[in-house]
């Protein structure tokens, strides 16, 4: 498959991924589970600091194997 490299991790707890496009679409928040599912980690954000500044936050378990967006 290859090789998972996050863009940041914080205090070894949140997955951040940093964008910079017009918006935060699907296909991002896609890659961001996917992102939290290869890491092992259960907190996630995506950062867009494009035209229009956004937030998403995500908290991935195991036991449920769907995320709660935030």
């Amino acid at each position: 498959m290859g090789t998972f490299r996050a863009d940041l991790v914080v205090a070894k707890t949140v997955l951040v991924e940093w964008k910079a496009l017009p918006m935060i679409e699907r296909d991002h928040m896609a890659q961001t589970l996917n992102a939290l599912r290869a890491s092992g980690l259960q907190v996630g954000l995506i950062l867009n600091v494009g035209p229009k500044a956004q937030i998403k936050r995500f908290i991935y378990t195991r036991q449920a194997e769907a995320p709660v967006q935030t």
